[in-house]
């Protein structure tokens, strides 16, 4: 998560990368505290989970998987 990303000029997306101009190192960030939320909420540790859903829903308010997955997490604190 901490390493720093560039464009490499032969990947497939990099025209969606060059017209919408995002920070590549945030990007990193929301995708690898999502994939960590998501393996704690595998693993039945759901408090912990949460937390990394509500990092990425800091960063991007717009983030589905993380306010689904969070939501989840309350359904399963309720009914489990």
């Amino acid at each position: 998560m901490q390493k720093h990303i560039e464009i490499d000029y032969f990947a497939v997306s990099l025209p969606d990368l060059l017209v919408f101009d995002q920070d590549l190192n945030i990007k990193n960030a929301i995708h690898c505290n999502y994939q960590i939320g998501l393996g704690l909420l595998g693993l039945g540790r759901n408090q912990e989970a949460a937390k990394y859903f509500d990092t990425v829903l800091q960063t991007n308010i717009n983030h589905q998987g993380a306010a689904i997955h969070l939501n989840m997490v309350d359904f399963l604190n309720r009914y489990v």
